[in-house]
Parts: structure tokens; C-alpha cells; sequence
């Protein structure tokens, strides 16, 4: 199996303000299979939802924030998304 090689790399954090845009590509995806990226980014309104749901009805956070997108293959090989950054806050993506 290829080495998959990921920009941004696993751990890194980033600063951006709203209005910028980030770019997230993956390279070394095998023949036939698909990639997509799992992220709250975009949701900001559904995890407060969640956070405020959990400290006063005491349920654990849902997740129902994330969501997988596809990200698309280019001719080069490098499967990439361009996700707009429209919202305040802190967010993660795997």
C-alpha cells in the first residue's frame, strides 16, 4: 500500500481569520478508493447547540456536528478540498 502523505499535516494547527479559505489535500490514495475528510468546520451553530444541550440536560456531546466531505482527485494524483472558513471559531478536521 502507498504512503499516504496528508497537507496540512496530522497534528498541525493553523491560524485563519473568516473569509479565508483552506485547502486540505491527501496523496498516495490506492486505485478505486475514495477520500473524504471529517470535520466540524462550517457547523459552529450545531456543536454550541451540542455544548449547551450537554451542561444543561447533562448528555454527552452528540458529534452531530461533523460531517465527511469528498475530496476530489485532481490530474496530478493529490486528492484535494477548498472549504471557505465563514465562521468565528475553533474547529477540527481528520
Amino acid at each position: 500500500m502507498p504512503e499516504l502523505k496528508m497537507s496540512p499535516a496530522p497534528g498541525a494547527r493553523l491560524v485563519r481569520h473568516a473569509g479565508d479559505t483552506v485547502t486540505l489535500e491527501l496523496c498516495g490514495v490506492p486505485q478505486g478508493w475514495t477520500a473524504r475528510v471529517r470535520t466540524n468546520l462550517g457547523r459552529a451553530r450545531r456543536l454550541r447547540e451540542e455544548i449547551v444541550r450537554a451542561r444543561f440536560e447533562k448528555l454527552p456531546l452528540a458529534g452531530a456536528s461533523w460531517r465527511d466531505l469528498a475530496l476530489e482527485p485532481g490530474d496530478d494524483g493529490i486528492w484535494r478540498i477548498t472549504l471557505p472558513l465563514a465562521e468565528v471559531g475553533y474547529f477540527k478536521a481528520k
